[in-house]
């Protein structure tokens, strides 16, 4: 799945968020990459946690879990990071999955300010900092109170509403239908029911039945039910393969079901179909060359 992000309009509501709330916020791929942010840079304290590796390691994976969380709750996230100072994360839906984050950080609060340095002193001692100028970043980060960071939350779910209703975020439809079709003819003979098929392709159901009706103007089974008329079709014209073993070739192994459907696309049935392709003296020897017996 691939997704488009508009960082020019991305970047301006960053911004007039930032102006609201003096936080740092920032927009997110599935990958968990930052794709733009206001400010552009992080704090003086983040970077200077950010400025060793055993630092920085911990930021990188502190933020992995957390995205992972939002994604599998499916909801709003609020959190402390391993530096015990409070971030959100909000996902971003298309349709009905998640196709990026917004992450709004980081606070310290006004009650327990004291209580998130010192366990903030106790993992950093090992990490040979100047303990005492980093205690005096950290107090000059903006301190706010549990309905403040309450607000900001509800505000940053109802900002990534926003940019999907506004087309900020987008997924590249055409990329899918690509894959959809491309994987349907690869395995014809397999499960290709709309969950099965919104799995392989790592997509949301829905998004998958949008896609195949605006790509192709029918719903993903109508599609797949096409895609194996047509190979058998196919396999009909160029393939000595009894009418039984193609309809099991391309997935509909009940030959009474295969010759209905044949029928209703076709207007006639497969044996009739391989026949008219026949000249005269072929059409002649069909009946002992093949092992169908006439159904029409």
């Amino acid at each position: 799945m691939k997704v488009q992000f508009d960082k020019e309009k991305l970047m301006v509501l960053l911004r007039h968020y930032h102006t609201i709330t003096g936080m740092r916020v920032g927009i997110y791929d599935l990958h968990f990459s930052e794709i733009c942010a206001y400010p552009v840079g992080h704090s003086g304290f983040c970077r200077l946690i950010r400025s060793t590796q055993a630092g920085l390691n911990s930021c990188r994976l502190c933020d992995a879990a957390a995205f992972a969380q939002a994604k599998q709750q499916r909801k709003l996230l609020i959190y402390r990071c391993h530096a015990g100072l409070t971030e959100v994360i909000a996902p971003v839906f298309g349709q009905d999955q998640v196709i990026g984050y917004l992450m709004l950080g980081q606070m310290r609060t006004y009650n327990d300010s004291e209580k998130q340095w010192w366990q903030l002193k106790q993992s950093l001692l090992k990490e040979q900092m100047e303990i005492d100028y980093l205690k005096s970043v950290f107090l000059k980060m903006k301190s706010v109170s549990d309905k403040e960071i309450e607000s900001y939350a509800y505000i940053l779910q109802a900002c990534a509403s926003y940019i999907w209703m506004d087309q900020t975020i987008r997924l590249q439809q055409e990329e899918l239908s690509s894959r959809l079709e491309q994987y349907i003819e690869r395995h014809l003979d397999g499960d290709l029911c709309l969950p099965s098929l919104a799995q392989e392709l790592d997509v949301g159901k829905t998004t998958l039945y949008h896609c195949s009706k605006e790509y192709f103007g029918i719903a993903p089974g109508k599609l797949v039910q096409k895609k194996r008329l047509d190979k058998a079709k196919q396999l009909l014209l160029q393939s000595d393969c009894s009418i039984a073993e193609i309809a099991a070739q391309v997935g509909i192994p009940d030959y009474n079901y295969f010759a209905k459907l044949f029928r209703r696309q076709e207007g006639m049935s497969p044996s009739k179909y391989r026949r008219r392709s026949f000249t005269e003296p072929e059409r002649a020897l069909a009946y002992e060359r093949f092992d169908d017996s006439p159904d029409d």
